[in-house]
């Protein structure tokens, strides 16, 4: 979730931004890693957006940032 301090300042002037730490990642102090599925992280995220504003979301993700710059 650090990583988007940069991107956050700079979207914030023009968008609602939130970033957030997926389960049992860091800082998160929660170590059921089992619970930790992909199909459970994106409940969880759907859940987050549904909470806070129930979209639309222009969404961004480390993992798609790193592949894009290794592969375009």
């Amino acid at each position: 979730y650090r990583a988007w301090d940069a991107q956050v300042e700079a979207l914030s002037k023009g968008f609602h931004t939130l970033s957030y730490s997926r389960r049992c990642a860091y800082p998160s102090k929660r170590k059921d890693f089992e619970n930790s599925t992909i199909e459970n992280n994106a409940k969880d995220l759907a859940g987050l957006i549904k909470t806070v504003d129930d979209g639309p979301v222009h969404l961004g993700t480390w993992t798609l940032l790193w592949i894009s710059s290794r592969f375009w």
